[in-house]
């Protein structure tokens, strides 16, 4: 194989790398703890319960991954501009040990979003919101999801948290 053919190979390699590179920059810090649950996610099942292989995620579990990885990610059945589908959810929790559920999909175009207890959009604070740093969109954490800047459309699905049995079961509720 010539220098050239070898060279062609070596820089479309590069760029492929690069552009993997840009496709899990989507995924934050967060995703870190993806191996504990071998290539899977927790679900919500059709009771609110959150579980995975078929046994119940227990509170003491959800916060450890979180003091882990700073967000704990699971999946819901949800509806996202008129489709049915399964869809990330994110819990995490403030500086307080309050714990936050909600969807993790922007209702703007989809894109990822993250809790934050402070981030600085168009020269304005917010304190413990939901952000999206796709277009800086800042949806309301503490209540209600409710689009506090940005370009989305509607609110972000929000969950109340439920601990049953002592903490072994969390069954998220829809509000």
């Amino acid at each position: 194989m010539s220098r050239v053919a070898q060279g062609a190979i070596a820089a479309g390699l590069g760029i492929a790398v690069a552009e993997v590179a840009y496709l899990f920059s989507y995924f934050g810090p967060t995703e870190g703890f993806m191996s504990d649950w071998k290539g899977s996610l927790p679900k919500r099942d059709e009771e609110g319960f959150l579980v995975f292989d078929q046994k119940f995620i227990s509170e003491s579990m959800i916060i450890d991954i979180i003091a882990r990885t700073g967000s704990f990610i699971f999946l819901f059945e949800g509806e996202f501009h008129g489709r049915n589908e399964l869809l990330p959810g994110i819990i995490s929790r403030d500086a307080q040990g309050v714990l936050f559920a909600s969807s993790r999909k922007c209702t703007h175009e989809g894109c990822l979003v993250e809790f934050r207890d402070d981030v600085v959009v168009s020269s304005k604070s917010y304190q413990k919101v939901w952000y999206c740093l796709c277009h800086d969109a800042i949806f309301n954490a503490n209540n209600n999801g409710g689009v506090l800047a940005g370009p989305p459309p509607s609110p972000l699905q929000q969950f109340d948290i439920e601990v049953n049995e002592g903490g072994k079961k969390v069954k998220l509720i829809p509000r």
